[in-house]
């Protein structure tokens, strides 16, 4: 079973053809540079209405809802600083 997006399943069909998406540009006749151009921009703007569909998703949502179902993850400065405020056992 395949899980992903319509636009997973544009960029795995546009990797599929080792002709286009594989080589380097200048290498691509004419007619394939156009055919190259003109997928990357439709993959694009598939990928820019797909982002712009959730963010107007999210904005639906209760904003304090939204950050408690968020995981924020410490930096390791913040995780240092909280096992140092424990007492320290000093050694003898």
């Amino acid at each position: 079973v395949a899980v992903g997006t319509a636009v997973d399943y544009g960029y795995f069909k546009f990797y599929q053809d080792r002709k286009i998406a594989h080589c380097p540009f200048h290498m691509l006749m004419p007619a394939e540079r156009e055919l190259f151009l003109a997928r990357k921009r439709l993959l694009e703007y598939m990928g820019f209405q797909l982002r712009r569909a959730v963010f107007a998703k999210e904005s639906q949502w209760d904003p304090k809802l939204l950050t408690l179902s968020k995981k924020v993850e410490l930096t390791p400065y913040q995780k240092l600083k909280r096992k140092s405020t424990s007492p320290s056992k000093s050694l003898r």
